[in-house]
């Protein structure tokens, strides 16, 4: 490609930008259907980028692109990828054992199916009507890093910055706005890539990293910097290192040295025996010096080496009268001025107040003559504020204030009464009795599932069902429990639980309104998924009809519209209601207003189920007892 004259750039209309020399090709499709998630949009740019590698299907897992941009969380990533699957942007191969996820690339859905990316064919299969956008590769390659992927280890990731400079989301807001949807992220502006919502184009490497290395004299980016792959691809190598010409110090053992000294460091040095008392300026110009002076000898064969040691002072001698001294008067009198001692502390209330909150003694002795009262309303102001974390600091700065200013130390004043004042206080009252109540008792077991039953053993389908009953009485009703307790549990095999119920309407109402409840409590019971099928009972209808009908009980007479059968078969409860009803235009009504209600309300679809069973069965009958 021939590049323009530096002098007459060639015109690049108005919100678009020349296409780059090495790029990514994003669908516009892609960018349309995912506008509303930049970080698919970049994962797809990135799985693009490794396929043009590869040219092969590429692993890469959750945790590799965690790794590849770090401010991604789990649940993104997987969110990310679920949709680019879902909408047939990405093709997931079939995995293999103990193999990565690995995904192509494709042009969206062609026909109903997705079409690949193909590496054999021009512009990679693309077809004539799906139009791209070109994304720079810099994005990927300098911004964030190179990655190599790997089939079963983690992916190796290089980069030319310690910490990427864009992440995904950045990567795929470009894109959008290179499609002319306005995306600005903080990571776009900061790179110069986009300018009021529109795209910019990407500057060449060595601007690039120059541009990213910037970004350390900021406060809040101190970690950015080159790495040394980064500034060997600007060309500047690490600085040579200087020549080391100093001399290293060595240590030996004093043996090894020899008496080179002597004893004479220990006599006039780090003597112990010279007085510590001081002398006043007319004591010093008194003082006697020893006349016997000795030479410091030492190891050596030549006799020039022999010195005359600088004069040693020896005790103090008390000469004209004056004697000695322990301090010297003028710094005796400056610390006896500047420092008074815990002694010399006025013992007033305004001392003893502040010396309960630790206050120190030359504040004490300042404070001394404040008034108590002052002080136990300036310890009062600061107990009242949770927040003041150095009680001491507090009082005494407001008692300076109030003695340096006048200002006045006002009582603390009480919490205003507001409803989220008095809910936190009665939260706080609970729990104090309630701690109070456990006080001494020991703590209460956590809950565990219970151990799943050994679906082997014989009698143990008995037990199940026993423990699924006393679940299902806890959650349901009292009548819609008693309608549905005569249900027995027959079998448990390859997966499916039959349960055979004893009537029609029992039947009903286990399908159509507490079949996901058994499902769920045989599975917990169990330990493992079952199907449930709920059969009538086959017995049921030949016993009823060999049998003889029960006598009703003088109290539950049944009804001339319910045949014997049925009646035998309803529950205690539902013929206590029904004992007495009469149909009257249409409706049962009760022998009393509560079994009316009862059987609008609780009953009303056993009575609907008996009425169409006793029309499908006999309508000429029902017809002739209804009109009689």
């Amino acid at each position: 490609m021939i590049a323009p004259h530096p002098a007459r750039p060639a015109p690049v209309p108005r919100g678009l930008i020349a296409p780059p020399e090495h790029y990514c090709p994003i669908p516009q499709r892609l960018l349309a259907d995912l506008h509303d998630t930049p970080i698919a949009i970049g994962l797809y740019a990135l799985v693009a980028r490794l396929y043009l590698i590869e040219q092969a299907p590429v692993p890469l897992s959750r945790a590799d692109v965690q790794r590849y941009d770090p401010s991604l969380k789990t649940g993104a990533v997987k969110r990310a990828l679920d949709r680019l699957l879902n909408r047939g942007w990405l093709i997931a191969a079939p995995t293999e054992c103990q193999r990565k996820q690995r995904y192509t690339p494709s042009w969206g859905r062609i026909k109903g199916a997705p079409l690949p990316w193909q590496m054999g064919q021009s512009c990679l299969g693309r077809p004539r009507h799906i139009i791209r956008q070109l994304l720079d590769r810099s994005l990927l390659d300098v911004c964030m890093g190179r990655i190599i992927p790997h089939a079963t280890q983690s992916a190796t990731i290089s980069r030319y910055v310690t910490t990427p400079a864009l992440g995904l989301a950045d990567i795929g807001s470009y894109a959008l706005a290179l499609a002319g949807q306005p995306r600005e992220t903080e990571g776009l502006q900061r790179l110069g890539l986009v300018r009021a919502g529109q795209a910019l184009p990407v500057p060449a490497e060595p601007r690039l990293l120059a541009l990213i290395s910037q970004r350390a004299l900021l406060d809040d980016a101190e970690d950015v910097a080159l790495t040394v792959g980064g500034t060997r691809r600007l060309g500047v190598g690490p600085a040579p290192e200087k020549a080391d010409r100093s001399q290293p110090l060595f240590f030996v053992p004093p043996g090894s040295i020899g008496s080179l000294i002597g004893q004479l460091i220990g006599e006039s040095i780090g003597s112990t025996n010279e007085s510590a008392q001081g002398f006043t300026v007319l004591q010093r110009a008194k003082t006697h010096l020893s006349e016997h002076v000795e030479g410091i000898t030492w190891d050596s064969w030549d006799s020039r080496n022999q010195a005359t040691p600088p004069p040693t002072p020896s005790n103090p001698t008390t000469t004209n009268g004056g004697g000695t001294q322990e301090f010297d008067q003028k710094e005796h009198a400056h610390q006896s001025d500047s420092q008074p001692g815990t002694s010399q502390l006025p013992e007033t209330p305004a001392t003893w107040l502040l010396q309960s909150i630790n206050v120190l003694p030359e504040i004490q002795f300042e404070l001394a003559g404040m008034p108590a009262e002052t002080v136990s309303a300036a310890i009062a102001h600061a107990r009242a504020h949770p927040q003041v974390r150095d009680l001491a600091g507090w009082v005494v700065k407001l008692l300076r204030t109030h003695r340096d200013h006048g200002w006045q130390i006002a009582p603390p004043t009480p919490r205003a009464e507001t409803p989220e004042d008095l809910r936190l206080a009665f939260a706080r009252y609970a729990a104090a009795q309630e701690a109070a109540r456990r006080a001494g008792m020991p703590e209460d077991t956590p809950w565990f599932p219970p151990e799943p039953a050994k679906l082997n053993l014989p009698g143990v389908l008995p037990h199940l069902w026993n423990d699924v009953q006393a679940a299902l009485k806890a959650q349901l009703p009292r009548a819609e429990f008693a309608m549905i307790r005569h249900a027995a549990l027959l079998s448990v095999e390859q997966g499916v639980a039959t349960i055979q119920a004893p009537s029609q309407t029992v039947k009903a109402a286990l399908e159509n309104r507490h079949l996901s409840v058994l499902r769920d409590l045989l599975a917990l019971f169990a330990g493992e998924q079952l199907q449930v099928r709920v059969v009538l009972n086959p017995h049921a209808s030949s016993a009823t009809m060999a049998a003889p009908a029960p006598e009703a009980l003088p109290d539950m007479v049944c009804p001339t519209w319910v045949t014997a059968e049925r009646w035998a078969l309803l529950p205690t409860l539902l013929r206590a209601t029904l004992a007495g009803a009469a149909f009257v235009d249409g409706a049962v009504r009760g022998r009393d207003a509560f079994c009316s209600r009862k059987l609008e309300t609780i009953y009303r679809r056993e009575v609907d189920d008996l009425i169409t069973a006793a029309q499908v069965a006999e309508p000429d009958t029902l017809e002739a007892m209804l009109s009689g």
